[in-house]
């Protein structure tokens, strides 16, 4: 019991909540990434599916030691049309233009990663204030969680086995 409390602490420290669950939740946010081929990529293209959207950067080590994992997922939902999945790259403002992309195309991971603006645009809209941090909208676009991977895709799951 002391763990589980002690984890849930964590997640509430980290998140903002206990469960991941957003109760104060924010319609369809606006916001824009960029591809690898530089297509821009908004809120609109997300509309009636499960978006999982992961936070990183390229200082946080934690990221790349959770990326097999999320590899693990996207291969498992690559044939559901219902969900989707995206690493989301936040830029600090030391990286060279694309290397988010160059650091997947090097580990030979197969999810689509997107390029976001700067850290203040994950936060603002996001609330993403640690990484990574993994953000689920539902198929309305509303973000209906905020938290870690497993949290995240037991949460996705959940919903699926709802409708």
């Amino acid at each position: 019991m002391y763990f589980k409390g002690y984890s849930l602490w964590l997640h509430k420290l980290s998140f903002g909540t206990f469960t991941g669950i957003v109760h104060n939740k924010v319609e369809n946010p606006e916001f824009q990434f960029t591809d690898r081929d530089g297509n821009i990529i908004t809120n609109q293209d997300f509309i009636g599916k499960y978006t999982i959207l992961d936070f990183w950067n390229t200082g946080c080590g934690v990221c790349f030691r959770e990326f097999p994992k999320f590899e693990e997922q996207y291969v498992k939902y690559s044939s559901n049309n219902n969900v989707v999945l995206y690493a989301v790259n936040v830029k600090l403002p030391r990286d060279k233009e694309g290397v988010a992309f160059e650091i997947f195309s090097e580990r030979g991971y197969s999810f689509p990663t997107l390029q976001s603006g700067l850290s203040e645009d994950a936060k603002s809209i996001f609330g993403v204030t640690v990484y990574p941090t993994v953000v689920v909208l539902n198929p309305a676009g509303v973000m209906v969680f905020r938290g870690n991977k497993e949290n995240a895709f037991s949460y996705v799951e959940s919903e699926l086995k709802k409708n």
